[in-house]
């Protein structure tokens, strides 16, 4: 039996179980039919949409990068037949299998006729060596098994969960879902609707998520405090791929994760207790994005910009904030390459790009917008943690930066004017410092920070989530410790 054969056999079988499991014919422990869900809705269709389209399903940051951020747009994709009228989870869930059983079996017949010969490489190449053993290989993979394995241990049962969050609010939307209540309920509690409107916070995510507990045939707040064990690895491949496109750096990345679990958004490892929130989901979306895009920048490769693209429509699908935060990120990377002598010769790359992108932003965007009630929840556009200064103008209140941010992100913004002394004549240093400084001076300048204030309330703070703060911080350090390389090894280096 070929491994081609041995892969097609067990994952039919797998997605049957799943299947089964979510029509109540094959009872079993939740945490098997969580496992065989999460499998069966996220990582198979992303390795199969990555062999299909993506140059082929490896075991490498950026190939499991593809893997989840391929996942989770078809994923929210297919869930939206669900606003067809008398369309249930569960017929949902059998058209979900069965375009992956079909899936499957191309994959099988065409490698049997000799169309494709690439085939799902799990244990492929890890960098542009071509002489890695197989064992290497295959050693590689049993690293993100293991890894897999240690996040799972550590986040099992971990979810933030409490009367102080809001996660009863999501989980009563995903509850009054799976009830019969459509795919966006506008009858579920949400703290200032009270179950009267649609709460424009929810998104695509809460369907999949909703899918995800018919599968396992799990309760919505047993899963709820679960899916951390099964993302927070997504989570950091995905961002480890991002800080490795932005610096070309292997220290700089290892710092970056570093920071990210001691420091991110002022909760460090924390954070990932809070990934069953779609906010933060569409935060790892982001980084995927971001990520593509620059890689697209460099490779001027098609598929690059097309996951690009995908992951822009996904992510807005997912929360209303993803839009404004890659808009500010668009942003300083069109600042960039606007200067001749740093990003220059990314210009036309750049221009091509952003119709695409901007398209894919464009259309989830709209849906939303004509479905935004006339009066925003005013619980996210009331004056929160900020400052009247005088002249009408207000500016982000030092203590509710640290307390969302994190001391070090204050550290950061007063590094801006050092930062170019520091890490003087790298252009992938420069590249962090305008992504980090657009959306920083947008939010904390009094200037900008007014009148965002008055059109979004708090919620312009989250233009923060666009900046790398995490690498922007690895490229100090980095450069502090005495460590030095030239633009041409850090603009060739594999990520």
């Amino acid at each position: 039996m070929t491994r081609r054969t041995t892969f097609l056999i067990a994952n039919t079988s797998i997605v049957l179980l799943s299947l089964l499991t979510g029509l109540k014919v094959l009872p079993g422990p939740e945490l098997a039919g969580i496992t065989l869900a999460f499998y069966t809705l996220l990582v198979l269709p992303g390795i199969l949409l990555s062999d299909l389209l993506f140059g082929g399903a490896k075991a490498d940051f950026e190939g499991i990068s593809r893997i989840f951020l391929a996942g989770s747009a078809y994923a929210c994709l297919f869930v939206c037949i669900g606003f067809i009228p008398g369309i249930t989870y569960s017929f949902i869930a059998v058209a979900y299998v069965s375009s992956i059983i079909i899936a499957l079996a191309y994959r099988g017949i065409a490698t049997v006729k000799g169309e494709d010969e690439r085939g799902v490489d799990l244990v492929g190449s890890f960098s542009r060596r071509e002489d890695y053993s197989a064992r290497e290989k295959k050693a590689m993979l049993i690293v993100f098994i293991l890894l897999f394995g240690i996040c799972a241990a550590l986040l099992a049962g971990n979810g933030q969960l409490g009367v102080s969050t809001d996660a009863p609010d999501h989980i009563s939307f995903i509850r009054r879902s799976l009830g019969g209540g459509g795919l966006l309920p506008g009858d579920s509690f949400h703290i200032d609707g009270d179950g009267t409107t649609f709460d424009p916070r929810k998104g695509l995510w809460h369907p999949v998520v909703s899918l995800w507990a018919w599968l396992a045939d799990t309760e919505p707040h047993i899963l709820w405090t679960m899916m951390p064990a099964f993302l927070s690895f997504f989570a950091i491949v995905v961002f480890w791929f991002f800080a490795g496109e932005l610096s070309g750096s292997i220290p700089v990345k290892a710092l970056s994760v570093l920071f990210l679990f001691l420091f991110f958004r002022g909760d460090g490892f924390a954070w990932l207790t809070k990934l069953s929130y779609s906010r933060n989901i569409a935060q790892i979306i982001f980084w995927g994005t971001a990520g593509f895009l620059i890689r697209y920048m460099r490779t001027q490769k098609a598929r690059d910009l097309g996951l690009a693209a995908l992951t822009a429509a996904t992510g807005t699908a997912i929360h209303l904030s993803y839009a404004p935060i890659l808009g500010v990120f668009l942003l300083g990377l069109m600042i960039y390459v606007s200067i001749p002598r740093l990003g220059g010769e990314w210009i036309g790359r750049f221009w091509k790009a952003i119709p695409l992108v901007s398209a894919a932003v464009a259309l989830p965007l709209a849906v939303r917008l004509i479905n935004f009630p006339d009066l925003p929840n005013m619980i996210h556009t009331h004056m929160q943690g900020m400052m009247e200064i005088g002249a009408g103008l207000r500016m982000t209140d030092p203590v509710e930066l640290i307390k969302g941010m994190g001391f070090p992100f204050l550290f950061a913004v007063l590094m801006i004017p050092l930062f170019p002394l520091v890490t003087s004549g790298y252009r992938r240093s420069r590249l962090v410092w305008f992504l980090f400084i657009v959306p920083a001076l947008l939010v904390l300048n009094p200037l900008t920070a007014t009148p965002l204030d008055m059109v979004a309330g708090y919620m312009h703070y989250r233009l923060l989530y666009a900046a790398p703060a995490m690498v922007y911080q690895g490229q100090i350090d980095h450069r502090r410790s005495g460590t030095r390389c030239s633009d041409r090894k850090l603009e060739s280096r594999e990520s």
